[in-house]
This record gives C-alpha cells, structure tokens and sequence, in this order.
C-alpha cells in the first residue's frame, strides 16, 4: 500500500497542515504588532526631539541649539541628529545635511564629522526614521532614530518563529502520528472484530472503553446491532427447527387421512370423512404459516407508518364485552376495570388482536370455574394493560420461553394451537414500544403490558 493512500499519512498530513497555519498567523500577528508598535515608539520619540530642539532655537540661537544637539549626542540621546541653515549649510549634528522635509520621514542618513566631512561612502549610510522641522527663517532641525534595533527585533522574531515553528510543526508531525495511529487502532478492531463475524463467529463483540468517546458511542450501537442480529439468526434458526418439528405431526395426519380416503374407504360418506379431515389440517397448516407471516410484517416495523390514535379504553372496553360471554360459556368469569379516557398511538387492529390472544390464551389455559381479571389503569405516565386468572400458571423458568415461536408447555400439548399467540402478542408489543411481563398471580399467572409515556 502507497504511503499517501494511507488514512494515518491523510490524518498527519491534515495535522501538520493545519498547525503550520496556526504558525504561520501566529508569526504573521506578532511581526504586525511588533514593528508598528516600535515604529510607534521611535516616532513619538523623533518628534519630540525635534519640536524640543525647535521650541529651543526659536527661544535662544543657533549656537546655543547646536550646544544642545551635542549634548544629546554625548549623553546618548537618539541616533541622529541635523541642524542647518537656510541655504543647507551644516550647523550641527552627526549627518550630513539633506533636504528639508516636514513630519515624518523614513530616510538613508550619512554621518558627519565633527570638521563637515563626510565618511567613506561605503560605511556611513543608514536607515532611519526622523521627524522634520522648518523654522521660519529657513533653518532646519532633523531628529532621527536608526531603525536598526527596529530591524534587529524583526530578525529576532522571524528566528524565533523559524526555530519554533520548525520544532512545533515536528512535534506536530509526531503528535498526528500518535492521535491518528492511535485512533486507527481502534479502527482495526472494528474491522478485525466484523472479520470475525462474517467467518461466523456471531458472538463476536467490539471491546469498549468506556471512555464516552464517538469511537465508543460507535463501538456500543455496533454492538446492540450485532446483539440484534444474533437474536434473528437465532430465532430464524430455532424458527427453522420449529416449523420443521411442528409440521411433521400435521403433515403426517393429513397423508393419513388422503390414504384413508384412498385406500380403507368403501363409501362415499368414509370418504367425505376423510377428505374433510384433510381439509381441516391443511386449513391448520394455512394458519400456520399466516400467522408466521403476520409475525414477521409485524417485526419488519411496517405497520408503525399507519399509526393513528387509538382509544385503548373503548378497545378493551370492546374485548372485555367480547369475550364475557365466551368466559361464561367456558365456565369461567371475566372481570374487567377499565380506566377511561386512555389513549396510545398504533395501529387498533393489531392492538385489538394483542388483547384478544391474551384473553384467549387465559380462557384456553384455566380450568372451568377460574376467574380471569382484565384491568387497564393508568401508572405516572405509563399505561397498564394487565391480564390475570387464578389458574395453574406458568414456572418462573419458562415466562421468557413462551414468547418464542411454537413453544408449548407439556400441560399444553393436549389443547389446540401451534404456540405463536404469545408470540404475536411479543411482536405486537415490541412494534409499539410496549413492555410484556409475566410474574406468578398466587395462584395463577399476571400478565402485564406496559406502554411507556402514552397520552391520556
């Protein structure tokens, strides 16, 4: 693989770019700043000099202001300085006399000896920034600063920022290094870890930090993804091995019941006899495989995008009218206390279906002469369909295994279904974010549904 194809050489790159800028605005603010702020303090400085030698000649002469140039020069005041005559001529100073400009001026001075010769042409130049005045018989006072402390501090920065930079973008070079190698770890065991799963290993999980980072945010939703998967795999495997157990009785009855009508039957009625029994098992297959069916639109969460308003109350209200008389013919007796006014957002039809297979499934189940409770109540802000009889129960061990496909209990065996009821009332539950639990009524089983945060 070609270095520059690399994300830890684009991730460096970027880095090293990036904080290169930084410098590089960095150096830029600072030289700003710097050479004007001293340009400032050199002209401030130049005219004053100059208006003080100025204010100085008008009050006294020129040779007691040449005096006083002198003794600036001596006592180190600034660099330079001119005093000349209308008509150019050297009075005082150590520069030769230029032409008169007024205010500010950035100039190439020449210095000047004490005997008005001027130096070797080749050493006496220098660049400086003065302050001109001009008197008002001709005279001129020049007061001059030499910028090369100016250009030293420039030459300063710029080294120090060379120096610094070079090192800053070095120590960015090997920081990016670390920050995008270290992240791209991370990023291989994700790929390391998706290996894994597709060569089958489904248990396979991305270890978590647990530092709250996106890479750990990323690494938890990948995880619940996977959980999510594995669950379907297992279902559609356990869902394989189901169908292919629970057909294999049917099946067998209806080739019975065809060879009876094939073989062992002498009349018309042994025949309709059998052929009708047929029909009846393939009618049990057919449902069968609907319900399968219906359980799967169900978790594929297509349903959600009809959703509307549903008043639970006058739906339960409805089951609970429904079903009393199917109780009494039962033996048993249905009670209901159904709050008003209750409201939740899905779809009615399979919330109606959702009562019903429970009611159903405590009607199937329970003795004649059990009592059956259907309660919708409010709690905070959930609400509460609860479900309950006073009949044989269900063991704590298997309340999460009758929500699976085709499971039935051995007690159960004996009475008709397949074992998806409960399985329809899981999915219909999941599709509308709803939780379903049971717990031991002593005697008897409760179920509950809990819709969380639904409207009143």
């Amino acid at each position: 693989m070609r270095l520059r194809s690399t994300l830890v050489f684009r991730l460096t790159a970027l880095y090293c770019l990036l904080f290169a800028v930084s410098v590089g605005v960095l150096f830029a603010v600072v030289w700003i700043v710097t050479s004007r702020t001293m340009t400032s303090q050199i002209a401030a400085g130049v005219e004053r000099e100059a208006v003080s030698l100025a204010d100085e000649y008008r009050a006294t002469d020129a040779e007691t202001a040449a005096a006083s140039i002198e003794r600036r020069l001596r006592r180190g005041g600034l660099s330079y300085y001119l005093l000349q005559d209308g008509v150019g001529t050297w009075i005082a100073g150590n520069i030769v006399p230029v032409e008169p400009i007024l205010g500010f001026v950035q100039l190439e001075v020449r210095l000047q000896s004490r005997d008005q010769s001027a130096d070797s042409q080749g050493r006496d130049r220098r660049e400086a920034i003065g302050y001109g005045v001009l008197l008002s018989d001709g005279t001129y006072v020049l007061a001059a600063e030499n910028i090369e402390r100016l250009r030293n501090a420039q030459q300063a920065i710029r080294t120090a920022f060379v120096v610094a930079g070079g090192i800053s973008i070095l120590l960015a070079l090997l920081g990016g290094l670390a920050l995008s190698s270290g992240f791209l770890r991370r990023i291989e065991v994700v790929n390391r870890t998706a290996g894994r799963i597709m060569a089958g290993n489904l248990k396979a999980r991305v270890p978590v930090r647990r530092n709250g980072d996106e890479i750990d945010n990323l690494a938890g939703n990948l995880n619940a993804m996977l959980d999510r998967i594995q669950s379907l795999m297992e279902n559609l495997q356990q869902v394989s091995s189901d169908v292919a157990h629970d057909l294999r009785t049917p099946l067998a009855r209806l080739r019975q019941n065809l060879e009876a009508a094939r073989t062992t039957a002498t009349t018309v009625e042994a025949f309709r006899t059998s052929i009708d029994a047929a029909i009846a098992e393939t009618q049990g297959l057919l449902d069968m495989f609907s319900a399968l069916l219906r359980i799967a639109q169900i978790e594929s969460g297509s349903r959600r995008a009809g959703f509307s308003k549903v008043d639970l109350s006058e739906l339960i209200e409805f089951v609970a009218t429904t079903y009393q008389p199917v109780a009494e013919d039962h033996g048993d007796r249905l009670l209901s206390q159904i709050a008003p006014g209750l409201f939740v957002s899905g779809d009615r039809g399979l919330l109606l279906q959702l009562a019903t297979n429970l009611v159903e499934n405590a009607l199937r189940h329970t003795p004649p002469g059990s009592t059956i409770q259907l309660q919708l109540q409010r709690d905070g802000s959930d609400i509460i369909v609860v479900v309950a009889d006073d009949g044989p129960g269900i063991p704590a061990e298997e309340h999460e295994k009758v929500f699976r496909r085709f499971y039935r209990r051995e007690a159960s065996r004996t009475t008709p279904g397949s074992g998806l009821g409960l399985a329809l009332v899981a999915a219909v539950a999941e599709l509308h974010g709803a939780r379903i639990s049971l717990r031991d009524g002593k005697p008897g089983l409760v179920v509950e549904l809990r819709f969380p945060g639904a409207s009143a």
